[in-house]
């Protein structure tokens, strides 16, 4: 138990890292203002922030492939909005937020396996033909369509 005391006490100590971290992301980009916000020197700081940087950058190519992380993820997603979409207790309207957003889940997730999702029209001269809902067109706009 002394083992994951030391840890947890290392942990902690360390946690003003992040939190530098983060100070950094939102601009703050003074060594000597985070030092001294952290009560460490700035070389100190900047060295952890840095230690800490390529850590994180270690983590997103040594990790999980990205591709099952991504799908795992999509995945649990659909599974939390097709439980609002049943859930008895949810609004109509969240209801239907929940099934759209689910479409657009099973959408994403057929994707990442490489099922063609959406087509489009291609010429041979390389113009791209947009289709048009009719309700994506004006009055004047519908009126000419009827009239030709």
């Amino acid at each position: 138990m002394g083992d994951a005391g030391a840890r947890t006490r290392g942990a902690e100590s360390l946690a003003w890292v992040e939190s530098a971290w983060q100070d950094w992301l939102a601009g703050r980009r003074s060594w000597s203002e985070l030092g001294r916000k952290y009560g460490h020197n700035r070389h100190t700081v900047r060295a952890s922030v840095l230690r800490y940087a390529g850590a994180r950058a270690a983590s997103y190519t040594n990790g999980p492939d990205p591709l099952a992380e991504y799908i795992d993820g999509l995945t649990a997603d659909l599974a939390r909005a097709l439980a609002i979409a049943v859930d008895t207790n949810a609004s109509p309207r969240c209801q239907v937020t929940a099934l759209k957003l689910a479409t657009q889940i099973r959408e994403k997730l057929a994707a990442a396996r490489g099922v063609v999702t959406r087509r489009e029209g291609r010429e041979h001269s390389g113009r791209v033909e947009v289709e048009a809902c009719l309700s994506d067109l004006t009055d004047s706009e519908l009126r000419k369509i009827v009239a030709a």
